[in-house]
């Protein structure tokens, strides 16, 4: 497996790495909050808020297998101190 780490900035410049994140999220987040979450308006604003936005600590770590991606990881560091802002693994 490999692990490519991504720039806010460079996950925004790749569409499709855009659109896996947002539909992994939205497919395991399903279970929970049900199928009507997966909308543009939501689709947007966690692009606004975790793209978008200026931190330049968040990065995204996208775990793939033979080059097809199969969950990620996404962390900030400040202060020294590391931090999981999530972890989404696709199902089997």
């Amino acid at each position: 497996m490999e692990y490519p780490v991504h720039t806010r900035q460079q996950v925004l410049d790749n569409p499709a790495l855009t659109a896996f994140v947002l539909d992994t999220l939205v497919h395991n987040l399903s279970w929970l909050y049900g199928s009507e979450m997966d909308n543009p308006d939501n689709r947007d604003a966690w692009v606004h808020h975790n793209l978008q936005a200026p931190d330049p600590f968040w990065r995204l770590v996208v775990a793939t297998r033979d080059s097809i991606p199969v969950g990620f990881l996404i962390f900030t560091v400040k202060n020294r101190t590391l931090y999981i802002n999530d972890i989404q693994i696709l199902p089997a």
